[in-house]
């Protein structure tokens, strides 16, 4: 079975611990036998440059794995 999980609360690079909870349910769900799942965790868009409270925005990796789970991270606006 393949999943697909949309959320806005998951951890990332620069945040590791928001949204541990649904990192830990998705992580558990994906290790039973024939689960496949990627999440998609959209994150602002923020333009790369150093200035103002939301700069960190523009640091966090569009693609990364966790805990043997592909995630993406695209920047919305």
């Amino acid at each position: 079975m393949k999943v697909l999980v949309f959320t806005s609360l998951y951890p990332n690079n620069i945040w590791p611990n928001h949204g541990v909870f649904v990192k830990e349910r998705m992580t558990h769900f994906a290790q039973l036998n024939g689960r496949e799942v990627k999440v998609i965790a959209p994150v602002p868009y923020y333009p790369p440059i150093s200035f103002g409270s939301r700069q960190s925005y523009s640091r966090v990796l569009r693609r990364e794995m966790r805990d043997g789970l592909e995630v993406h991270h695209p920047a919305i606006s």
